[in-house]
């Protein structure tokens, strides 16, 4: 159904970017202060939302790459009208249904639920440190993290460097592994010489 009416779409990540102005080393009078800072980066930047505090659910409705994210990005609507660019979990395609909130719903892939209702060693990404603070865990694609141990307050998990992070039970997480696992295979074209990969 939403490939029917995709035209509707196309227009709507052009309200979700934003261009970043750089100063290349000039105060306010148009000197330069600092030497050797170059020209503006000339790309637009996608407005993702870190926080997923809705508690609606949502349809996703085109998954794209953008430069600046390892990972698939998606555009989600909801069932409010609201749109939002996602971190996409892997396994999520157009028309997947997903649900953003704290609330404790059926946990599907690429929805977000509270530490405390993820079971033992259920993969997770994009996790929070603190509660309304913000997906900062986990966010590389390909990479996952599981909660090992649980108790009434703090929930103990692992993330993909090896560390162990007691974590509050009230924050956030999206379930599922990081979308485009393949990340790692590719090699960039200046280091393709000498085999370097990205």
């Amino acid at each position: 159904m939403l490939k029917k009416y995709s035209f509707l779409f196309k227009n709507i990540n052009v309200s979700q970017k934003v261009s970043v102005v750089l100063c290349s080393g000039r105060n306010f009078l148009g000197r330069i202060c600092v030497q050797h800072q170059g020209g503006a980066l000339k790309r637009n930047f996608l407005k993702v939302d870190r926080f997923r505090q809705l508690n609606q659910f949502g349809f996703i409705c085109r998954v794209s790459k953008h430069f600046f994210f390892s990972g698939y990005v998606g555009l989600v609507i909801y069932i409010n009208g609201l749109t939002n660019f996602i971190l996409l979990a892997e396994g999520l395609q157009i028309g997947s249904k997903i649900f953003s909130g704290s609330l404790e719903m059926k946990k599907t892939l690429g929805s977000t639920c509270k530490l405390l209702n993820v079971r033992l060693f259920d993969s997770i990404n994009s996790v929070e440190f603190f509660p309304f603070s913000g997906f900062k865990i986990a966010r590389s694609a390909g990479v996952f993290s599981y909660i090992f141990s649980q108790d009434n307050k703090r929930s103990n998990m692992k993330i993909p460097s090896g560390w162990q992070l007691s974590l509050s039970n009230n924050c956030l997480a999206c379930l599922g592994m990081v979308s485009h696992p393949s990340h790692f295979l590719k090699i960039l074209k200046r280091q393709a010489i000498i085999g370097i990969r990205e």
